[in-house]
């Protein structure tokens, strides 16, 4: 606990919260498979990914590949680690039992989480999961899932996509999904994402896996109900992960 306290602190002195005050009704969203906090040059290094996180001020934030009292991130609660590194409010959602504890998806809040829901879309070798939380904006509640979806195989994705779309029909107002597809824009993955859903379209180089020169889009941001901007893309960081994070930011509509 120490420790951590420490490395809170620290991190406010490298990364003072300088950022601007955003317009109302405005909704920036950060998504990034971050491989339990394991960069390429194979260090575990949360305050590293806290920063980038940090320096983006978003209001809302979906995380894949997230670990919780597992042996290889020390038997840590990674949720709730970079809550107190980034001064977001922390949520977790398990997709498998794991090494001892926990792996699965976090989202990460500057506003109150008012509830949260696994949602089981598969049980193959790895179980995926869409993790939803509703998030409750000044300007309104919005709805957030993360999602990782299957990388092995097309069919298991398409299902995986199929019954995340159908747990999703009750919900209703502002909802966006992110999250690593595994898949590319023009697969019949994303495909699955009909109106009125719509994918936010990131700002050229669009490419985020792998992360050091990355050749794929494989982290996508659709939304439903809410405004598009061009305020779109992916973030130039190449070490701390094995993909880089991306950033939308989204309107609510006017009443």
């Amino acid at each position: 606990m120490v420790l951590r306290k420490t490395a809170a602190a620290l991190l406010l002195m490298v990364c003072p919260a300088v950022a601007e005050e955003k317009p109302p009704g405005t909704l920036k969203i950060l998504c990034w498979n971050i491989h339990h906090g394991v960069g390429l040059d194979k260090k575990l290094d949360l305050p590293r990914i806290a920063a980038v996180i940090r320096a983006q001020d978003p209001d809302i934030v979906a995380l894949q590949e997230v670990d919780r009292g597992c042996r290889r991130s020390a038997n840590t609660d990674q949720a709730v680690i970079l809550g107190e590194l980034t001064g977001l409010k922390p949520a977790f959602g398990e997709a498998m039992p794991y090494d001892g504890g926990s792996y699965g998806q976090a989202i990460l809040s500057k506003h109150p989480i008012a509830s949260t829901e696994v949602i089981r879309l598969s049980q193959n070798q790895e179980p995926r999961i869409g993790f939803r939380a509703e998030v409750l904006h000044p300007a309104g509640p919005v709805t957030l899932v993360s999602i990782h979806f299957d990388y092995r195989s097309l069919e298991s994705r398409l299902a995986e996509g199929a019954n995340l779309l159908k747990a999703l029909e009750a919900i209703s107002g502002p909802l966006v999904v992110a999250g690593d597809l595994n898949d590319v824009p023009g697969s019949a993955t994303l495909a699955l994402f009909k109106a009125p859903w719509e994918k936010v379209l990131l700002k050229a180089p669009s490419s985020s896996f792998p992360a050091r020169e990355p050749v794929k889009e494989i982290d996508h941001i659709f939304q439903r109900a809410l405004v598009v901007t061009d305020e779109a893309s992916v973030i130039d960081e190449r070490i701390a992960s094995d993909h880089r994070p991306i950033t939308a930011v989204l309107k609510f509509r006017a009443e």
